[in-house]
């Protein structure tokens, strides 16, 4: 196919008018520059579609999980935890915020991480206090006259 072959298609394929301001790049043997994919193509090189899924959900290694699994294992002993405690919704929730930290600002020392234990006692008694004025102040608007 020559170039004014390829212009006259390019003009007559209904395509968006600012494709008209592109020009077809030859080489010096009249070549529109595909040989080379079209032979990559037809050797089998061609690359695997990437699917969306590719660049949402990871799989975590094996050897990861295992070095996971013996913290957890240590976590449970030293802690006198249930082997529950892991397995728990507020646990995944912890590790996935701590996941992400980790992957925002790079290696960190875990001693900076968790709060103090009378840090988490006084969250906990504000957000206690904050809940138990919400349903107070739901239960007195159900309850009045209408």
């Amino acid at each position: 196919m020559d170039t004014e072959q390829i212009r006259h298609k390019l003009e007559h394929l209904g395509k968006a008018a600012f494709w008209k301001n592109f020009d077809v790049i030859t080489t010096k043997n009249k070549s529109t520059g595909t040989s080379p994919l079209r032979r990559h193509a037809e050797k089998g090189y061609a690359a695997r579609a990437v699917q969306m899924s590719d660049f949402f959900t990871k799989s975590v290694p094996a050897i990861c999980k295992d070095r996971i699994t013996e913290k957890c294992v240590e976590f449970c002993c030293e802690d006198i935890r249930s082997f529950q405690t892991v397995a728990g919704p507020g646990f995944i929730k912890l590790a996935q915020e701590v996941i992400n930290v980790g992957a925002t600002y790079g290696r960190l020392p875990a001693e900076q991480m968790p709060p103090d234990a009378t840090t988490v006692s006084c969250r906990c008694q504000e957000k206690v206090t904050t809940l138990r004025e919400a349903i107070v102040a739901e239960k007195r608007r159900c309850l009045q006259p209408m």
